[in-house]
């Protein structure tokens, strides 16, 4: 054999072990929090959008056209990267975008 044996199976247990209970105990990385990649625009559109108002009634609370509003929902999502309402509601909301 090499310079030293195998451990026994107990004290590789107990081994394991402590390693996880460590790791339970070590605090857990989180990304950094993304600075808010919309508008003050975007994002009164984005509220207004979840607080379930359509375009046509966003444009008006807004004094704006329509297809500015509609403008504002496609950079919201290219943005977010989502594809609906839904999505971009729900991605806002996870990333503090939004209140819950």
């Amino acid at each position: 054999m090499g310079a030293g044996g195998p451990i026994s199976p107990s004290i590789a247990h107990q081994v394991l072990a402590r390693l996880l209970l460590d790791a339970e105990r070590a605090p857990r990385w989180q990304p950094p929090a993304e600075p808010t990649p919309l508008s003050s625009r975007e994002q009164e559109v984005l509220t207004y959008t979840s607080k379930g108002f359509t375009a046509q009634e966003i444009a008006r609370l807004m004094d704006l056209s329509p297809f500015t509003v509609r403008s504002f929902v496609r950079r919201i999502y290219r943005k977010l990267e989502v594809r609906s309402k839904a999505e971009a509601i729900y991605e806002a909301r996870t990333r503090g975008l939004l209140p819950d």
